[in-house]
């Protein structure tokens, strides 16, 4: 069975996927509105994107040394992560 879906196992356009996103999520979180007395708590949009943006490359390259297929799950999960973090930061900091 033939992979019909080059691109979506691509490692380069995983990866950069996965920037892209991590990207807009820090976006989205520096948006939000926070209070002046949150001191350094507005770090955590900055900090939280990258880790979970790290933890899904090393997950993926990971899943790439055992799987050949279906690598592209692994980076679906990152990108979810990463949007749902930013929105669910965004809307508790309105």
């Amino acid at each position: 069975m033939g992979n019909k879906n080059k691109n979506i196992d691509d490692v380069n356009f995983n990866i950069k996927l996965i920037l892209f996103v991590m990207i807009i999520s820090i976006i989205i979180g520096f948006s939000a509105d926070l209070h002046p007395s949150s001191n350094h708590a507005g770090i955590a949009a900055l900090i939280i994107p990258i880790l979970i943006t790290v933890g899904t490359i090393i997950v993926y390259l990971l899943s790439k040394l055992f799987m050949k297929e279906y690598n592209w799950i692994f980076t679906f999960l990152g990108v979810f992560l990463n949007l749902v973090f930013a929105i669910i930061w965004y809307i508790s900091n309105m």
